[in-house]
């Protein structure tokens, strides 16, 4: 048995292989006993994907270079609560078997590989353990998952084609949207819809929002993907401050078909995109959920689910409940339909088949920490670690400051939005993160695709792929964070203390009530406060009434809520926690 001399291992969103670990395991499968092609490759790539993610919420320790007997367990486990639950309990039990062979042979190659390739990290006798736990009763042999390459859609009437597409509920948001879009709506900082227009066009357009207000539409999945899509398609095009018609919204009103293939193949992606989800659970639904398309467009679906999903999935089958969920969501949104068996519908077989994955992996999603970053200067890097941050809002009296923990391994487009919750910004102008003093000509992070048209004082980087472990590696370092170049809210952003992951984010302390968005920085929110708690002040009835404060309340300067503050991160947590 080869062993490795060190590997660093490191849990973000989950347990999955890293872009170069799986670039190396696919060619290792491909030239051994395992598989015939790249294609089969991939779906155990896939499967191993699948593996770690199942371990991982039974096993939050696990370590996927080092398995004990315990682990192997754990995975059997939890496929005896998924595949023999009442959900999977069909006539031939196809799509239990699937899963269940698939994901214990992506297990033992895994551990193959790992030997072979001198990268395991456990002890001999551990690896002999599950190894023998694992090995399939007939000797290797490959899992047999449906591939994308394996499936060609036969040719179809075009008006037949056409009409099924344009029948689709999809379509009929599209259309929707197009229409309430008009001449252009304003955007956020991040390139979407402000709060306000997100929650105008989700009524506009059918989509129900969860109760309370809308922080940003980044937070309601329905809204995200149709954003996603009309985007795809060309039916809406941003610029820094605005979000107008797109190149093709004037052709769609005709419906033709190339736009619709490309608008249910865009949504079908954005349905499956484990880009979107890349949290553990999720992750491994939308896998099981491609192999359900792509078998439905075979001669060989695969057994439909019986039953009907709960109003919320069961502790002990997470994953049966809500892939599920999924499939059901799919057949309403006439994707699939659900009979005896799941099938794609002959007529929307080409556009769905376009929108599914060759293979699922999530870019920020890694098993090793050994690489570099290439664009991001970096004093080091801090892994399956939480940072403790104590963030202050400058200029402010009484002092206004939130203490976080966040995961290091966090982007900080991630740590942005826990700022905008903790502080109750509406996310509606530009914000960047300076490696120093603002405006100093520092480096700063500022989202992706604002870098071009921004006049930066120092060389940009995109924030979505810099981590907050790069820049807040050590104890007492700083940060600034600015929002809103007009009323400049600048955040000191400083690192009290690094330590073994937990629940992640979280706001555990804080001072102060958050400022009124656009009331004119820290001096603007001394005079708002000023004269809406004294009735002599001659701007006091104006303030009150631009604020809408009711009749006889106050504003305490000094109040603050950290339960209320620790609410808003709870769906972020929650995300982060499937793992």
């Amino acid at each position: 048995m080869k062993k490795s001399s060190a590997s660093v291992v490191t849990h973000l969103f989950g347990h999955k292989l890293r872009p170069q670990m799986r670039e190396s395991f696919t060619e290792w499968v491909t030239q051994s006993s395992f598989a015939h092609g790249a294609d089969e490759a991939e779906a155990a790539a896939d499967f191993c994907d699948a593996v770690l993610g199942l371990i991982g919420t039974r096993r939050p320790h696990f370590n996927p270079i080092a398995w004990v007997p315990d682990d192997a367990h754990a995975l059997f486990d939890v496929q005896d609560e998924m595949f023999g639950a009442p959900e999977f309990d069909d006539d031939d039990g196809a799509g239990a078997e699937l899963a269940a062979d698939a994901t214990t042979m992506a297990a033992f190659m895994l551990l193959v590989y790992l030997d072979e390739s001198g990268q395991w990290a456990g002890t001999e006798s551990d690896l002999e353990h599950c190894l023998r736990d694992l090995a399939p009763p007939d000797g290797p042999s490959s899992p047999e998952p449906v591939t994308r390459s394996a499936v060609t859609p036969a040719a179809v009437d075009a008006e037949v084609e056409q009409a099924a597409l344009a029948g689709l509920p999809i379509i009929g948001r599209l259309t929707r949207f197009v229409d309430w879009l008009g001449s252009g709506k304003a955007v956020t900082g991040t390139g979407v819809l402000r709060p306000a227009h997100a929650t105008a066009m989700a009524e506009f357009v059918g989509i129900d929002l969860p109760p309370g207000k809308l922080r940003t539409m980044l937070d309601v999945g329905e809204l995200r993907r149709l954003w996603a899509v009309a985007l795809h398609v060309g039916l809406v095009a941003v610029n820094s401050t605005k979000a107008y018609p797109g190149p093709e919204s004037l052709r769609w009103r005709s419906a033709p078909l190339d736009l619709l293939r490309r608008a249910v193949a865009g949504h079908v992606a954005a349905e499956v995109d484990n880009d979107d989800v890349k949290y553990g659970l999720y992750n491994q639904v939308n896998i099981l959920a491609v192999q359900f398309m792509l078998a439905g467009m075979t001669d060989k679906p695969l057994a439909a689910l019986d039953g009907h999903p709960p109003a919320a999935p069961a502790e002990t089958e997470p994953l049966s409940a809500l892939l599920q969920v999924t499939l059901r969501h799919l057949a309403d949104e006439g994707v699939i339909v659900i009979a005896e068996s799941v099938t794609v519908p002959q007529p929307l077989r080409s556009a769905v088949w376009a929108g599914l994955p060759d293979h699922q992996i999530g870019d920020e999603d890694y098993l090793f920490a050994d690489d570099d970053y290439d664009d991001v200067p970096s004093a080091g890097k801090v892994t399956d670690q939480e940072i403790t941050l104590t963030i202050r809002l400058q200029g402010c009296e009484p002092a206004v400051w939130r203490q976080v923990v966040v995961d290091s391994g966090s982007s900080l487009a991630e740590l942005h939005t826990v700022i905008q919750s903790v502080f109750d910004w509406d996310d509606v102008h530009l914000h960047e993160f300076i490696d120093g003093e603002p405006y100093s000509g520092a480096p700063v992070y500022v989202p992706a695709q604002s870098i071009a048209g921004r006049d930066l004082a120092g060389r940009a980087h995109p924030e979505e792929s810099t981590s907050v472990g790069q820049v807040l590696d050590t104890s007492g370092r700083t940060v600034t964070y600015v929002y809103d170049f007009g009323d400049d809210w600048i955040h000191t952003i400083t690192v009290d203390s690094i330590g073994p992951a937990q629940q992640v984010p979280r706001c555990v302390a804080g001072q102060g009530m958050a400022p009124r968005e656009d009331c004119g920085g820290p001096h603007g929110w001394a005079m708002l406060v000023d004269a809406i708690n004294d009735p002599g002040n001659p701007a006091h009835e104006d303030m009150r009434a631009w604020t809408g404060l009711g009749e006889g309340l106050t504003i305490d300067p000094a109040a603050f809520d950290v339960v209320q503050a620790d609410a808003g991160l709870r769906r972020m947590r929650a995300s982060i926690a499937r793992r």
